[in-house]
């Protein structure tokens, strides 16, 4: 008995290993052609695969993977410096801009408001500013001005930079659990097709009878439904927003658009008491505030506290979201755009297709034009809302509204276009210069990057 154990143990393994090796070998002679799953529940293993996969798309490349903090930096330092630099050089034609703008009483040689007169306009200020002011009457607010203005293109840059390389993360993120959902797809239809296979035969072995269950719907339909399955789920929305699709199929003008508004909205929603300090600075004389900055820094609080500095916020809101869309939008696509078709059509690489300073400031130039005489209006009104009641100014409107309708009753449409000509001269030129120094100081900063 003790020498049988060992012998009958012996014979069961032998036997154990005849029998796996022949199952071994006639599964290998009934294994399946190349493609066909071995797995007895190929439908689950294909399924967590493709799942894993797209979590491993998603942790390899996590979202803001490429921002750094130098490059942060270095976008804020050149849209700063963009800012101040642009807004000196131009700082006469802004002051022009605005007086005309206002509207405000300011006696002419021969007594008479400069808004009721039709012609010399624009000389007539200039001369008022000299005499009031000499040369150093043009850059007037220009202080305020750059301390308002270096900080907003400074945080409009950052924003943008920031945002743009979200959106390219999202749009990786989404291609990556794309080709994920794509790949689990054509398993499964691979997987379909066997089984489908499979019971068509057995059923054509039984009763002879092979009936196609989906044989009435039309294949465009199946792949209309198959590519909708496969947008909802690489988007990178949630449910329910996921039934959009994929970000990436957003036109990058509007997502161009959308950036340059969200980037004017956080830096407006800082600095705008800056803004208002500045305008009531620019239509002052210089005897009308004796105290200078500071002087007319308490007179508004005193006037209206903290709220005296966010008169106009909210045309100025409205006006900032669609110029600074506009402007930071068609900058950025025509950019864009020249630099593709230099690298497809041309065959250059980046860094010979990148627009040269005359091209950066004409492209500039073209989207201020269009970016101002859209949201030119609003600006006026904003205007007009920041200055009243201040220094003998009279309150004349109660709101955004009613400052629009009692403009164009009083002087016609006209009137909410008032100084567009000298808002041309300064603003576009500003944009040019804003984008020419932002692009050669970012360059020096972050290299080819």
């Amino acid at each position: 008995m003790g020498k049988e154990l060992p012998s009958s143990s012996s014979g069961t393994d032998k036997r154990s290993e005849t029998s796996s090796s022949s199952s071994s070998s006639h599964s290998k002679d009934r294994s399946p052609p190349s493609g066909e799953p071995t797995d007895p529940h190929p439908n689950e293993a294909k399924t967590n695969t493709a799942e894993l996969d797209i979590e491993e798309a998603d942790g390899k490349n996590p979202l803001h993977a490429t921002r750094d903090w130098y490059s942060t930096f270095a976008t804020f330092v050149a849209g700063g410096v963009a800012g101040a630099t642009s807004r000196t050089l131009t700082a006469p034609l802004d002051r022009v801009k605005i007086i005309v703008q206002e509207g405000h009483l300011v006696q002419g040689s021969h007594g008479k408001s400069l808004k009721s007169r039709k012609h010399g306009r624009l000389v007539d200020v200039v001369k008022i500013i000299y005499k009031d002011g000499g040369w150093k009457g043009f850059w007037r607010g220009n202080l305020v001005n750059c301390f308002k203005a270096g900080p907003e293109f400074a945080i409009v840059f950052s924003l943008r930079r920031y945002m743009s390389s979200l959106y390219d993360d999202c749009v990786e993120r989404e291609q990556q659990r794309y080709n994920a959902a794509l790949r689990r797809r054509i398993q499964e239809d691979k997987t379909s097709l066997d089984i489908r296979n499979r019971e068509a035969v057995q059923r054509e072995a039984m009763i002879g009878i092979h009936e196609d269950e989906d044989e009435d719907v039309p294949n465009s339909v199946k792949k209309a439904a198959w590519k909708k399955e496969l947008e909802m789920e690489s988007s990178i929305f949630t449910p329910p927003f996921n039934t959009l699709g994929r970000l990436s199929n957003v036109p990058r003008l509007l997502i161009n658009c959308t950036i340059g508004a969200a980037a004017g909205v956080g830096s407006q929603s800082i600095l705008y008491p800056l803004e208002v300090l500045k305008t009531r600075v620019c239509v002052s004389k210089n005897a009308e505030f004796t105290g200078g900055v500071w002087e007319i820094v308490k007179e508004g609080y005193r006037r209206g506290g903290i709220l005296d500095f966010y008169k106009g916020f909210t045309p100025n809101l409205v006006g900032i979201v669609v110029y600074r869309g506009l402007e930071m939008g068609l900058y950025s696509s025509f950019q864009q755009s020249i630099m593709l078709y230099r690298m497809q059509i041309q065959g250059k690489t980046k860094k010979e297709a990148a627009l040269n300073s005359a091209e950066v400031g004409v492209v500039g130039m073209g989207a201020s034009a269009i970016a101002q005489t859209v949201s030119y209006p609003l600006n006026v009104v904003r205007t007009r809302l920041q200055t009243q009641g201040s220094k003998g100014r009279p309150k004349q409107y109660n709101g955004t509204i009613d400052c629009i309708v009692k403009m164009v009753k009083s002087k016609g449409v006209s009137s909410l276009f008032s100084g567009l000509l000298p808002n041309y001269m300064k603003a576009i030129p500003a944009s040019a210069v804003t984008f020419m120094m932002f692009e050669k100081t970012q360059s020096l900063l972050l290299g080819d990057e």
